[in-house]
């Protein structure tokens, strides 16, 4: 997910702007029931024969991973390590990319060419000395480390699914980013209900004075332009962007 503030790590931005883009994949029904006519019905009758509830429970605990991966830096970092950038490495994109090849090279059966290895050799190399550039291997805690290896092996499965839900199980684009929208806000909300009954159980109420306090210092404008920033910009057009690509593409494209 594109952040506005790239190395900005608050817990109520993440809330606010992730309710905002999950609301948004669910609202692309809308576009799907309007583009429906153009779908094969070759395509709808293969898809007719599925096991939904098999591929979609996939999805389901896929999504459940990501997310928990997603917000992981927040739960394990103290107050010491707030400068932690591992999150922001630009090596993260290339060891994805990196995964995304082997996953859709050996479950999806693409081919590479001696192009595209170039191509994927030059990426990981440039990432690298960019990193070192901007001494960006700096600040980083063996937990948050692993953490977001665990996130970038997460999104590589993630993107890895879509795409074979989509070209291996003949589902419609819009229907799968409609479904992880849903199963996104399930997550989300979950995992805010549970930040909340940790909170109470501590009896620290952290996550609700951090909304209080947020709203104090930025007030109500500024919340409500990052849950819109959210809704449009992350879940309207950068999802809706994101599964054409992987409909039409691969998803190296999309890293």
């Amino acid at each position: 997910m594109f952040r506005l503030e790239k190395y900005e790590n608050d817990l109520v931005i993440e809330f606010i702007e992730g309710f905002g883009t999950t609301i948004s994949q669910i609202m692309t029904m809308f576009i799907e029931i309007w583009f429906k006519y153009k779908r094969n019905r070759k395509i709808i009758v293969l898809v007719k024969k599925q096991k939904y509830f098999k591929d979609f429970s996939i999805l389901f605990l896929i999504t459940m991973f990501y997310i928990a991966n997603t917000f992981s830096p927040y739960y394990l970092k103290d107050d010491e390590e707030k400068d932690d950038t591992s999150r922001e490495l630009y090596i993260n994109d290339a060891i994805q990319i990196i995964l995304i090849t082997l996953a859709t090279l050996i479950f999806l059966k693409y081919k590479y060419y001696i192009h595209h290895i170039i191509s994927i050799i030059i990426i990981i190399i440039l990432c690298i000395i960019t990193d070192i550039i901007l001494d960006n291997f700096n600040h980083t805690n063996i937990y948050i480390i692993i953490s977001s290896i665990l996130y970038i092996v997460a999104d590589s499965i993630l993107y890895s699914y879509f795409k074979y839900l989509i070209d291996h199980k003949y589902y419609y684009f819009m229907d799968v980013l409609f479904i992880y929208g849903i199963f996104n806000f399930i997550c989300y909300l979950i995992l805010f209900i549970i930040t909340i009954f940790i909170n109470i159980l501590r009896d620290s109420y952290e996550i609700i004075f951090q909304f209080y306090n947020y709203y104090i210092e930025k007030d109500v404008g500024y919340i409500l332009f990052r849950f819109f920033f959210g809704l449009f910009f992350n879940g309207f057009f950068g999802s809706v962007l994101e599964f054409l690509m992987l409909d039409k593409l691969t998803p190296n494209y999309v890293i």
